[in-house]
């Protein structure tokens, strides 16, 4: 399925009006496990204060996909 293809997929369900959440629920679900937070632990100098990394695409936490789902759930 190509990204025009996913998107019109989505677009031609009505999930706001179902009775149930379960489907786009499970698929964001997924996204958020996806780019979960990881720790990359402490510096050398033995600071701590270490940013927590996206654990799909590598980029400081929350990361642009997290970012973009949180302002959408605001």
């Amino acid at each position: 399925m190509t990204y025009e293809e996913l998107l019109a997929d989505i677009a031609s369900k009505n999930y706001r009006e179902s009775r149930t959440l379960e489907t786009p629920y499970a698929a964001l679900r997924v996204v958020a496990e996806l780019h979960r937070p990881i720790f990359r632990g402490c510096d050398d100098d033995k600071c701590c204060g270490s940013i927590d990394t996206c654990h799909h695409c590598g980029n400081e936490y929350p990361c642009q996909t997290i970012k973009a789902i949180e302002q959408e759930l605001a």
